[in-house]
């Protein structure tokens, strides 16, 4: 197999290459890690005839600029950031012959928060089962907008508000009656403060009926933990696995996908169902 030579110009936002994450190392104490959204990392490696195990690269709202030097198949799913290579158009969800010499570059994007870009036979090594994480090359922007104030996004453009259906968590019978109702049908506003760890949500304030001592307990992707400010976090994939803030609902892993396609200061409405 010939081997894959490209080059990182500009790293887009939380930009990282991900496979499939660390499904057996949570026991130790590593987060989950992996794609933000299964569904577009996993068209990427279809598409391309790679094996499910295969790399791509994320990025959040901005795009990544890639550079290659060695002739490759290449395709783009997620996020629609306007792709062009060498100045040409370049369609979605199909594979693209990219030749050496050749720059991908994109805009930030105007619907979905997730992009992927599929390299065919990118096999990224493997540390603790997960994504590499380059410091030389990709790094984490834990504030997309605060980083780029000349961005403007509008969601008028997206059909908001998108309504998520949760589940009960564990803790969820410590809180009052007035906050399990609010919670039945709760509208909230994505903070522009969030990252591959967790997503703060900005709505109504709940509240517990009584004062607890929080224990540490096990978290992983989905759980929403209520915050002494009473608002609420989402946890995602690089989030720690242990926590004391109680977790009164969580988000299944299908509807997780969804939830991060929100762009920051989206709005949405969780659903009890």
């Amino acid at each position: 197999m010939n081997k894959i030579t490209f080059e990182i110009l500009k790293v887009g936002g939380h930009g990282r290459f991900v496979n499939t994450g660390r499904h057996h190392k949570m026991l130790y104490g590593y987060p989950y890690g992996g794609p933000m959204n299964q569904e577009f990392h996993n068209l990427a490696n279809r598409i391309l005839g790679n094996t499910p195990d295969l790399s791509t690269i994320e990025s959040s709202l901005i795009p990544t600029t890639v550079k290659f030097h060695s002739k490759e198949q290449i395709v783009l799913t997620g996020a629609n950031h306007e792709w062009t290579l060498d100045n040409l158009p370049l369609a979605q969800n199909k594979s693209i012959s990219v030749k050496p010499g050749q720059t991908l570059r994109g805009k930030p994007s105007r619907n979905y928060l997730r992009s992927y870009i599929g390299i065919q036979g990118l096999n990224i090594p493997n540390i603790l089962s997960s994504e590499l994480e380059k410091k030389k090359y990709l790094f984490e922007r834990s504030n997309i907008l605060a980083e780029n104030p000349e961005l403007e996004l509008n969601h008028e453009d997206l059909k908001f508000p998108h309504e998520f259906p949760i589940k009960f968590g564990p803790e969820h019978y410590l809180l009052n009656q007035e906050s399990k109702l609010k919670l039945l049908s709760y509208p909230f506003v994505l903070s522009s403060n969030m990252d591959r760890s967790g997503a703060q949500l900005i709505g109504e304030s709940l509240s517990m009926k009584c004062e607890i001592n929080p224990n540490s307990v096990v978290n992983f992707p989905g759980v929403i933990q209520l915050l002494p400010n009473g608002q609420l976090i989402v946890l995602l994939n690089d989030a720690q696995i242990t926590g004391g803030y109680p977790r009164i609902a969580f988000i299944p892993p299908n509807v997780l996908n969804s939830f991060n396609n929100l762009l920051p200061s989206g709005k949405g409405t969780l659903i009890f169902k």
